[in-house]
């Protein structure tokens, strides 16, 4: 239904199959249900219920040993990577995933993984390995014959050459640019025509929306607006109106480029009112830029400098709105892995109490909410540090070697100072999610001491491996790309790591951390120090 444009029929009978399947007995049947849940909450944008619902797919398929089922699961939790802009961590578990994919996973999982893998490389800007992985993913499709998966393999791999067309026309090769934007727009016809084949309005809106870009920047005015036509039918026959407002946009520069001002104010005031009620609004802070640009062409200042000022007010709010999500979902994984856990504990005790499981799990998901968590960051507070770090000293031992680490934020007050405390925090959210996203589930904890400080908590790791780890994410917080939050933004981290010593205590612990964190800031920041060898 979600890829026949049918998305709130599709949410309407989630909803019930997730129902349904709760009531019975068969893991398989509760996993399908909720992974279709799951991508119909990414549809509707509800990105912390998507990743629940994939959360819960693959803590249900571990315990009943559902092999089969994990892997789907994984790329559920990739699709909400993606949609928050996680790329890093999206890229990580696909890594891991291939391992079970090149060991003999059947067709639909090869096409899928590797159809998932394409496009995380081109959400990371990186177009030449996405297109690689996008015409591997075509060609399994193609070998089952399957047209839903032909029309959405041609669909991705017309937008990676579309990608790689921009690119090299933005670098002034404008030959290569236009073959590359050329061979794009012949296998986007291709997926059209597959997709109207088999059924696919849904999949066909959005392939129609983006060849009429394609065509506007190859300067095919006229069959742009042809394109956009059968758009504009689709659109009214299907209901569906989320790709309206982006066609809109592309064939008001068509206006704005034939002189036609009035025209392209038109279609700009009508794409801005289908934004307002759609769920996806990322072009709303750029037709406020268009329409500026055209009122001042023709003299028009007042409401230029209006839509001007709108257009910085929408891209801040589209800014905020999507580091909302991230703290949603990131809070979201914090708080389900305990309550999960919780749950299949009280579920095994005994049959007798399967009944009480669903008040069981939201007791355990209220008791997770409370005051045990950092409200900017969604990692655990420092009353919820105390807790697990004592409990990791109780387990620690010679076989089972721990360790702690401070981490502090390099120069953070200027940060504050020069860019703001709203980006200050921007940026907290921002490290906890690199930190979170890199530890081993399960396993390890990061925390927020308070301030820009935060502990990181690795359990069977002994302090050279802990001294490896953390230099993996001294690395990996310097080279997050920060300058999306705030153009000429830079970060780096320094850390102080120890062994726990079981007879000393965590008192003790914390204080020696915190004795080689202020070494490494002695030594100049951005460097890791352990007693061993400190490393920058």
């Amino acid at each position: 239904m979600v890829d026949a444009g049918r998305v709130d029929d599709a949410a309407r009978r989630a909803a019930h199959g997730l129902r349904a399947a709760q009531g019975g007995g068969d893991a398989h049947a509760q996993c399908d249900a909720l992974l279709a849940s799951s991508l119909v909450a990414v549809e509707l944008r509800d990105f912390a219920t998507a990743a629940l619902r994939a959360h819960e797919t693959e803590v249900l398929a571990r315990e009943q040993g559902l092999t089969d089922v994990t892997p789907w699961a994984v790329l559920a939790a990739v699709r909400v990577d993606r949609n928050i802009g996680e790329y890093g961590q999206a890229l990580e578990r696909l890594e891991l995933l291939g391992e079970v994919v090149d060991s003999g996973a059947e067709d639909r999982l090869a096409f899928e993984y590797t159809n998932a893998l394409s496009n995380v490389h081109l959400d990371m800007r990186r177009v030449e390995t996405g297109r690689a992985h996008a015409e591997h993913a075509l060609r399994l499709a193609q070998r089952q014959r399957e047209s839903k998966l032909i029309a959405l393999a041609q669909g991705n791999l017309s937008g990676h050459l579309a990608d790689l067309g921009e690119q090299r026309m933005d670098a002034g090769d404008t030959v290569a640019g236009q073959d590359a934007l050329d061979a794009a727009v012949r296998l986007a016809y291709q997926a059209i025509e597959t997709a109207e084949r088999a059924g696919l309005p849904g999949l066909n809106l959005s392939y129609l929306s983006n060849l009429g870009g394609m065509l506007v920047l190859l300067g095919r005015d006229d069959e742009a607006l042809s394109v956009y036509a059968r758009h504009r039918t689709l659109v009214e026959s299907t209901g569906q109106m989320d790709t309206l407002a982006h066609a809109q946009y592309y064939q008001a520069r068509l206006q704005q480029r034939a002189g036609r001002i009035d025209e392209a104010l038109r279609l700009v005031d009508e794409a801005l009112g289908c934004s307002a009620t759609s769920r996806f609004t990322t072009v709303e802070p750029y037709l406020h830029q268009l329409a500026s640009s055209l009122h001042e062409s023709v003299g028009r200042f007042e409401p230029a400098l209006s839509h001007f000022k709108q257009y910085h007010h929408a891209l801040a709010k589209s800014n905020s709105a999507a580091a909302e999500q991230r703290s949603q979902v990131l809070a979201v994984r914090l708080q389900t892995q305990r309550a999960l856990r919780q749950a299949s504990v009280e579920r095994e005790r005994s049959d007798a109490l399967r009944q009480h499981n669903g008040e069981l799990q939201r007791r355990a998901e209220d008791l997770a909410r409370e005051a045990m968590e950092d409200a900017l960051t969604g990692l655990p507070n420092r009353r919820a540090l105390d807790l697990r770090l004592q409990q990791m000293l109780e387990a620690a031992s010679v076989a089972n070697p721990c360790c702690v680490a401070l981490l502090d934020i390099d120069h953070f007050k200027r940060v504050n100072d020069h860019f703001s405390h709203a980006v200050g925090d921007q940026v907290l959210q921002a490290l906890a999610g690199v930190l979170n996203g890199a530890l081993r589930e399960g396993r390890d904890f990061v925390g927020r001491l308070g301030g820009e400080e935060f502990v990181l908590a690795l359990s069977h790791t002994c302090l050279d491996k802990a001294v490896r780890t953390c230099e993996r994410l001294r690395k990996a917080a310097m080279a997050h790309p920060w300058a999306n939050i705030a153009p000429g933004l830079a970060v780096t981290v320094s850390l102080g790591v120890v062994e726990l010593q079981p007879q000393a205590g965590v008192a003790d612990a914390l204080a020696r951390a915190d004795a080689l964190l202020y070494r490494a800031k002695d030594l100049g920041r951005n460097r890791v120090c352990s007693g061993l060898a400190d490393s920058a």
